[in-house]
């Protein structure tokens, strides 16, 4: 494997590893639904007039959006601290979308980590595809010679 896709590879690969640790002590994945929770709830009650059978419109408003903003930034921007934070908020945001549809699945059953879990490796199987299939922005090197005029 090149250095190249070898660097490629190390955020997707880092933030898989925060968000798989954070299924089996959930503190990160509390404070993430709890901020999505409160983003979910607002735009309920502003656009959607507060009712209880649009929530699921809610979570497309509050989540689909900014996660396909961060998936563009992600794939697109050559500057590496904004590519880092377009990711994680991807991954949060994704996260909790993941988390929003599946969610009735695990209702009270054990173990209470396995929602945590299939939600982060869905949503970092995203991230890694981007990162696989992003272009890469390094000039390739070209001989001296070609650069010459004949």
């Amino acid at each position: 494997m090149k250095q190249n896709s070898k660097r490629r590879l190390l955020l997707p690969l880092i933030l898989t590893a925060v968000f798989v640790a954070s299924s089996f002590a959930p503190i990160l994945q509390i404070y993430i639904m709890t901020f999505d929770g409160y983003l979910v709830a607002s735009i309920n009650k502003v656009f959607l007039s507060d009712k209880p059978g649009q929530i699921f419109t809610a979570n497309l408003l509050a989540n689909l959006p900014p996660s396909l903003i961060f998936l563009f930034l992600v794939y697109k921007t050559e500057i590496k601290s904004i590519r880092v934070t377009a990711a994680i908020f991807l991954m949060a945001f994704m996260n909790a979308f993941i988390l929003f549809l599946i969610g009735d699945l695990n209702e009270d059953s054990e173990p209470y980590f396995l929602i945590f879990l299939i939600a982060s490796l869905i949503s970092s199987s995203v991230l890694f595809f981007i990162s696989i299939f992003r272009p890469s922005g390094d000039i390739e090197h070209v001989p001296k010679e070609d650069l010459q005029p004949n």
